[in-house]
């Protein structure tokens, strides 16, 4: 017997004739061939079932009589088998009884042809069954990946639903089509008419957000939009990263919306920008405190000779108002044209105790001196006032001369025993756009540092440092140059002069925050330059330059 499992097409479909008949074989085949159908032919039962497994024809037309098993227990055994049991099974054979037909029909066949089998029925059943198990096929790939898909979808719904952001799409007309969890619960959204379903409506500028939201779908390129977002009564500060959705054309059809609250990051930079100044304020609070014994001392001297010049313009006083007593008597005794010699006497005596000449030159002297002391005391207080004041949050056009002096006078008890001071003043150089108060610290840190650096050289000497402030117009940029004759900055630790809490120096001298605070100022908050320049041995130079503005227009 001959058995044929080669297919001899491929464009129809696939079928499987199962016949140990060698004639039925070839005139089945020749039949099906000729229509264009791809044939495995088997004249055994087992060998016709692992053919079914194996290649997975359209249609198994299928003898009822083999000679290793029947046609009904090759049916049954196929539908038992999941590999097989959705392949259609056409039962080929000469018996034409209705129990049969019904026998192989309960087993899971879909049809019977007789025997002698007619061409045309052949064709037309085997297209339609072929057809039918195709389309089955297609329909039940299409099924599982519509559930992959289906599956997938549920589990990017799921991602959504637990993101971070609210995620919003919307067709080309900007209906929303979908929205996660939290754009519903921040929005309440529930829609009950048209107006419900447009986004624009959920934030306070709807038609400006339209526009924009408009723009963003025509550029094909994400973009960023700040909105404010109705939430309840109140509204949320957001940004919206807008991507548009193509279709096949490259026609957008919608957009996918993230909408970030930026409430906890203004309130975050609201309350860094808090600690910032807190910080600064605490470091100014921190060098006012290190600088004032040396502020009590500077403003002790003058208010001491102060105290002492009023003692004795008191005490003169009280002799020359002596004086003018006996000088009164004097007066009435000689108005009675009697003088006493006794008088006389007094009125001598008391000139003499009064020294005129002497007050005459010393008090003019007192009170100058006087004047000059409440003056310098004055001065003092003006600028520990202007110095530890907060300042303001907002960047004001200032004098750098002005502001440089005042702070040189809050810590001129901390210099004056070991520099000298120069200035070097460019007056021609415009006010700067500058918060004025962070700046009087930053000067003051470099001060400070300064001294530091100078003492430990000239300690024990006797001897004085020089430190040098200059202003010049440089660039476009204000710059300022602190200039110290210490001993310079060695080499290992350069690199890490400005990170926070790196200090040299002993404990209670220095937290290590000063140039740390000092770049923050002038980098991040007036986009300055700071840097230095030095020379182990000889000194060290730091160079402060703010951008001008319009200041200088």
């Amino acid at each position: 017997m001959e058995n044929n499992s080669q297919p001899q097409k491929n464009d129809q479909g696939c079928i499987l004739i199962v016949d140990d008949n060698p004639v039925m074989q070839h005139h089945l085949g020749t039949l099906l061939s000729r229509a264009g159908y791809e044939l495995y032919i088997s004249g055994l039962g087992k060998e016709a079932c692992g053919l079914a497994a194996k290649k997975r024809p359209h249609l198994i037309l299928l003898d009822v009589i083999l000679p290793d098993m029947s046609g009904y227990e090759v049916c049954k055994a196929l539908k038992k088998n999941e590999e097989t049991s959705d392949i259609p099974v056409v039962f080929i054979s000469s018996l034409t009884e209705v129990d049969e037909q019904i026998k192989g029909l309960q087993l899971g066949a879909l049809d019977f042809i007789t025997k002698p089998v007619e061409k045309r029925i052949l064709l037309t059943k085997t297209a339609t069954y072929v057809r039918l198990s195709r389309d089955d096929r297609m329909l039940k790939s299409m099924h599982a990946e519509l559930q992959v898909s289906l599956s997938e979808l549920k589990q990017f719904s799921l991602a959504l639903d637990n993101a971070s952001d609210a995620v919003v799409f919307t067709d080309a007309q900007g209906q929303i089509t979908y929205t996660n969890s939290l754009f519903k619960f921040l929005t309440c959204y529930s829609p009950k008419t048209e107006a419900d379903r447009m986004l624009a409506n959920y934030f306070s500028n709807p038609v400006q957000l339209q526009s924009e939201l408009y723009k963003a779908a025509l550029d094909h390129a994400p973009s960023k939009i700040e909105a404010r977002m109705k939430s309840d009564a109140t509204e949320l500060p957001v940004i919206i990263k807008c991507s548009a959705i193509l279709d096949e054309e490259g026609i957008p059809k919608g957009l996918m919306l993230v909408i970030q609250d930026q409430t906890e990051r203004i309130n975050a930079d609201a309350e860094r920008k808090n600690l910032e100044m807190e910080l600064l304020h605490a470091q100014k609070l921190e060098a006012v405190g290190q600088l004032a014994s040396g502020i009590a001392h500077e403003i002790n001297t003058p208010v001491q000779f102060i105290g002492d010049n009023i003692h004795f313009i008191r005490d003169s006083l009280e002799q020359l108002f002596e004086l003018q007593q006996v000088q009164y008597k004097l007066l009435e005794a000689a108005k009675k044209n009697g003088i006493d010699a006794a008088l006389t006497d007094a009125v001598e005596q008391a000139q003499v105790d009064a020294d005129l000449d002497y007050l005459r030159e010393e008090l003019p002297l007192a009170i100058s001196q006087s004047l000059e002391g409440v003056s310098r005391v004055a001065s003092i207080v003006l600028a520990m006032k202007e110095f530890a004041h907060p300042g303001s949050s907002e960047k004001t056009p200032a004098c750098l001369q002005e502001a440089i002096e005042t702070t040189l006078t809050v810590a001129r008890n901390k210099w004056k025993y070991v520099a000298s001071v120069e200035t070097d003043f460019d007056d021609a150089l415009p006010q700067v756009p500058c918060l004025v108060s962070e700046f009087n610290q930053v000067i003051l840190n470099l001060i400070v540092n300064a001294c530091d650096a100078i003492s430990d050289i000239v300690e024990g000497s006797g001897e004085k440092g020089t430190i040098r402030i200059s202003t010049r117009l440089r660039d476009g940029y204000a710059e300022v140059r602190v200039e110290d004759n210490g001993g310079g900055i060695p080499e290992k630790i350069q690199s890490r002069i400005f990170d926070p809490f790196f200090t040299t120096k002993e404990v209670g001298r220095g937290s290590g925050q000063g140039l740390a605070i000092a770049r923050e100022v002038i980098v991040n908050k007036h986009g300055g330059k700071f840097f230095f320049e030095t020379q182990e041995g000889v000194g060290t130079t730091f160079i402060i330059r703010l951008p001008l503005g319009s200041a200088c227009e």
